[in-house]
């Protein structure tokens, strides 16, 4: 699942490097993102003063996913409501915006979380549960998980981790340039969606991902290359749309049972790929994993899904190809996308 909101960054990346895994484009897709984040503080301090910081500090910073979160919170309202931006509430959202770029970066590297105290303060669990699950109707309602239970998922995902390394490194290469956070949740009692992951280009370097629905280590494999491919595509699209199609024209999606604009069926029809492709190179490569007696059942799952995100991809391609009026940029990913199928 992916959310989205008004882009204000994007990424100078030639045709030819929109498909097939490349950690050099997801570098440099990355830090464009981020140069736009910081470039964007001249105006936003328009409204609030304290985002008038030197750039020589600015450049040292690296925001994390929910100091992305606060920037889009400050944009959406002066965006929206430039009267009401400078709310005491907003005030303060600046302000600790501010002495996060004053402070630093303490994290190095991808970690993995939860929703708790233990990780986050209140205002970041906020922040991060509002910009993950902007769609009311089908609500994620994401909750923390236990420590028993964080320790538990994050020992499992951390095999299927090892394994992406091994069997993908391009993948692996583009996931930890792109992804400085996953977030472990589980859906609480108001949720009205089952969900696997979560993706949302307002906390960019950040992924949610569902313990739940997760039963082995080897279910995460097309779940990681799926969410922080969502998060590749709103990179690359940043700076433009994909299509011209309203949003409030909705198609059949195969991966919904719910109708859903073309940009979520062409978000769908490029991770569908890009699943395909990673169960192509992880089934080449099952004699380098050291899967011992899990081997069998790790190659019957990867082929199924491989056959699956195959189906998906070519059921969201007939979909586009009807309805979708892809601009330049969407039209060129689509191509590479494509052709990368195609030569399988």
């Amino acid at each position: 699942m992916a959310n989205d909101t008004n882009n204000t960054a994007g990424a100078d990346t030639s045709a030819g490097d929109f498909f097939l895994p490349s950690p050099a484009a997801a570098q440099a897709v990355d830090k464009t993102v981020r140069d736009r984040l910081v470039s964007s503080f001249q105006w936003l301090g328009e409204k609030y003063p304290c985002l008038n910081i030197d750039a020589a500090v600015l450049a040292k910073w690296q925001a994390r996913p929910a100091e992305f979160g606060l920037y889009f919170d400050l944009a959406s309202a002066v965006h929206h409501d430039p009267d009401g931006a400078v709310s005491d509430e907003n005030m303060a959202k600046a302000q600790r915006l501010a002495d996060s770029v004053h402070r630093g970066t303490t994290d190095a590297g991808m970690v993995i979380k939860t929703l708790s105290a233990d990780h986050y303060d209140a205002v970041d669990i906020d922040c991060l549960q509002r910009w993950f699950d902007l769609e009311p109707e089908n609500s994620m309602a994401l909750l923390q998980l236990d420590p028993t239970e964080f320790a538990q998922a994050s020992a499992v995902l951390n095999r299927a981790l090892s394994c992406i390394e091994t069997a993908l490194p391009a993948f692996h290469g583009e996931l930890t340039t792109l992804t400085s956070e996953i977030i472990f949740a589980k859906p609480g009692p108001d949720a009205k969606l089952s969900f696997g992951g979560a993706s949302s280009f307002a906390l960019w370097g950040a992924m949610a991902l569902n313990s739940e629905a997760h039963d082995h280590w080897w279910d995460y494999l097309p779940r990681v290359v799926h969410e922080y491919s969502h998060n590749f595509l709103f990179g690359l699209a940043a700076d433009s749309q994909l299509v011209t199609n309203d949003p409030s024209e909705l198609y059949r999606s195969p991966l919904r049972d719910t109708m859903r604009p073309i940009d979520g069926i062409y978000h769908a029809c490029y991770v569908s790929a890009r699943e395909t492709v990673a169960m192509d190179a992880i089934l080449a490569r099952l004699g380098d994993l050291g899967l011992g007696d899990e081997a069998t059942t790790v190659e019957s799952y990867c082929t199924a899904i491989q056959q699956r995100s195959l189906a998906a991809y070519h059921d969201c391609k007939n979909v586009l190809d009807e309805h979708a009026k892809m601009t330049e940029l969407g039209k060129n990913i689509m191509d590479d996308t494509a052709a990368a199928i195609a030569a399988r």
